[in-house]
């Protein structure tokens, strides 16, 4: 009788055990998810990327007059991590040149920039007779930020008391130009 019931608890075993337990599907079932996010970084105005600021006839304005005109705003976004990297920069080193000339003392007027804005993009008014170039964290600037932009000439008209009060400018007469770059690289 022993051996018969070592022989039942065995078959008993036997078939309490899965015949492919060893090749059974995994029970679980895995995706593996990934995307990439291309960086986005730069300076924006929603009427273009250029922006014209005519300070029109400055002949007719004392040089002893400053004339400030402005330049809309400029808006910051940046998804970098580690921030950005902006540069303000003029043609011809923060002065109106004369078409046509060398832009010595004659031909040239110099003016400065300001800007407004939070998160330190805000700076008084400032030459740029060589670049302006500073790094921002992306904390604010993941969302946005905006700031004005304006540019400050003085006027040419020159009264001369020693000339019978002669009218006249402190430049040769003609058109006067610069370009000014604002220029923003992710870090």
């Amino acid at each position: 009788m022993k051996k018969f019931l070592i022989a039942i608890a065995a078959l008993t075993t036997v078939a309490a055990t899965p015949a492919f337990a060893t090749d059974a599907p995994a029970s679980n079932l895995t995706y593996n998810l990934s995307a990439n996010v291309s960086s986005v970084c730069g300076v924006y105005r929603s009427s273009g990327s250029t922006v014209n600021v005519p300070f029109n006839d400055l002949a007719q304005v004392s040089s002893s007059t400053s004339l400030t005109v402005s330049g809309g705003s400029a808006s910051y976004r940046c998804n970098s991590p580690v921030g950005f990297t902006r540069t303000i920069a003029s043609v011809n080193s923060g002065k109106l040149v004369r078409a046509g000339s060398n832009g010595d003392a004659s031909n040239s007027i110099p003016f400065k920039m300001t800007h407004g804005g939070g998160s330190s993009l805000d700076f008084v008014a400032t030459s740029l007779s060589s670049a302006i170039s500073e790094t921002f964290p992306t904390g604010a600037f993941l969302s946005g930020q905006t700031g004005s932009v304006n540019f400050i000439v003085n006027g040419v008209a020159d009264i001369n008391t020693n000339l019978n009060n002669a009218p006249g400018t402190t430049v040769f007469a003609g058109t006067y130009s610069d370009t000014v770059t604002i220029s923003v690289t992710a870090s």
